[in-house]
């Protein structure tokens, strides 16, 4: 939902994408995929919309810059770049390097046919809002009112040129995502179940819903310290089991899901000290929120910001997962400084003249989940709402999302990489639909104005202050009732 973003990491809309722990030295390293949102179903970068997806993605193939664990850019098939002065033309020099399948030198052709092909007249990626109205001439070929792409121009074989619509802070960031990964121009293979990339690893071995074995590509150029030689990736649609997985030594790691979120709230010490188990922080923070249908009339903005306020959030807590952190606030601290967003609630929200009469709440089928929605239940009833709840599986509940059917709706968001002005995408009118994925049809034409300008804008200091005007927009407007922060937590 961001001019630039609207997509979805995980529940299509709003997730987070999070690496694993550096395994210890071994030949082979035990991971595990849990399907119980979202079979990973293809290989195929412009396809990874999911978390799955995107781990094995980012593995497979390379970006002209990569992420750091950190969340810093650092060079990756891109050496290094350079911007012009005004900000919209970025020159990239590509360093030596090969693909794995062909063996053949990697050039700036390869990267602009990935390009094109993202921005083609029949993608359907949902990457291409990232880059559509950024690059110069990319809706134009999207629309298929043109035969190529202004903004991607070939240098030589390793350089290459975007020129942008105009300077676009976080275009160099937007490089790293799994849509924009390099492609062999010459594969002529199936990507969905095959791989053509440069990345750390190579495809062994892949037996759909069972495992997905990966080798190590000898020409990487970065491997750190214990990199294994294999990783097997087990799917698990039921974390039970792959907590089972865990316990017995079949696999080396686990992500710490909502799913097993209250065995850990009971038996988390007990566990640890049973199996010394260790746990792992990614601190990439996803927010877990209901969101409001802010297209129906009776969700007016007065509404919404009463119904986030009005909900007594210590009756909330005891449904978060272990670990979580309460939002007090629509934004987690991005801005360098540690400068604070805009907190919810600050004053109690004026009751408006009239409320609906009924909400139909959709949720995950998940117990904190189902138990959380019959808290609301109860404390919407205190002022005369009632709810009719329905709890999904992930599958139902993306499709119930995208036909606009709720009036409020579970879901969960967290950035590809640390930019307030990314996290705020979702719910910009740039990404309303059918183009984006502002399923929540939320408008704030101050949120639009705020974002436009935090794109252009590179000083740290007037970035910090738009974060804290954006943070105010969404506390006193709100999109929908933040519940809880939660980092990406590994057990090993």
């Amino acid at each position: 939902m961001k001019k630039v973003i609207p997509f979805i990491c995980l529940l299509l809309l709003f997730a987070s994408c999070s690496s694993p722990p550096q395994p210890k030295e071994q030949a082979i390293y035990h991971g595990v995929i849990l399907t119980d949102q979202a079979e990973v179903v293809s290989l195929d970068p412009l396809d990874a919309f999911h978390e799955g997806q995107a781990v094995i993605v980012h593995e497979l193939y390379d970006n002209l810059i990569r992420l750091t664990p950190e969340g810093d850019l650092a060079p990756g098939l891109a050496a290094r770049w350079k911007m012009s002065a005004d900000g919209r033309r970025i020159k990239f020099f590509l360093r030596d390097a090969t693909f794995y399948g062909s063996n053949r030198k990697i050039t700036a052709e390869d990267v602009k046919f990935s390009f094109m092909r993202l921005l083609s007249p029949k993608s359907t990626s949902p990457g291409l809002v990232y880059f559509n109205d950024i690059i110069k001439g990319a809706k134009a070929y999207h629309k298929g009112e043109s035969d190529g792409i202004e903004g991607i121009k070939i240098i030589s074989p390793d350089e290459i040129e975007f020129l942008l619509n105009k300077p676009t802070s976080d275009f160099l960031a937007r490089l790293t995502l799994p849509f924009a990964s390099i492609i062999d121009h010459n594969f002529k293979g199936n990507l969905k179940t095959e791989a053509a990339g440069s990345g750390p690893y190579f495809l062994d071995k892949w037996e759909q819903g069972k495992v997905l074995v990966l080798a190590k590509n000898k020409n990487w150029r970065n491997f750190s310290k214990g990199s294994p030689a294999k990783v097997e990736l087990y799917f698990y649609k039921d974390p039970l089991l792959a907590f089972k997985a865990l316990e017995v030594g079949k696999v080396d790691a686990i992500k710490l899901t909502p799913s097993l979120s209250e065995m850990w709230r009971h038996d988390a010490d007990k566990l640890i000290k049973k199996y010394r188990f260790q746990i792992f922080k990614n601190k990439q923070a996803s927010l877990r929120f209901y969101l409001f249908n802010s297209k129906k009339s009776a969700l007016s903005s007065k509404v919404r910001a009463y119904l986030q306020c009005e909900i007594p959030r210590s009756v909330l807590q005891d449904t978060f997962p272990v670990y979580a952190r309460e939002a007090l606030s629509w934004l987690p601290v991005f801005a360098k400084g540690g400068v604070e967003p805009v907190k919810i609630c600050q004053a109690p929200a004026p009751k408006p003249s009239a409320l609906p009469s009924s909400l139909k709440l959709v949720s995950f089928s998940e117990p904190l989940s189902v138990r959380r929605v019959n808290v609301l239940q109860k404390e919407l009833e205190k002022i005369g709402i009632k709810v009719q709840s329905e709890a999904l599986p992930f599958s139902a509940l993306v499709q119930r999302l995208l036909k606009g059917d709720f009036d409020l709706i579970e879901i969960y968001w967290g950035p590809y990489y640390p930019s307030w002005i990314h996290f705020i995408s979702p719910f910009t009118s740039y990404a309303l639909p059918p183009n984006g994925n502002n399923f929540g049809h939320y408008v704030s034409k101050e949120l639009d104005k705020i974002y436009d300008e935090a794109l252009v804008t590179t000083d740290s200091q007037k970035l910090a202050k738009l974060m804290v005007q954006a943070s105010e927009v969404l506390a006193t407007n709100p999109p929908g009732i933040p519940l809880y922060w939660q980092d990406a937590l590994w057990v090993t």
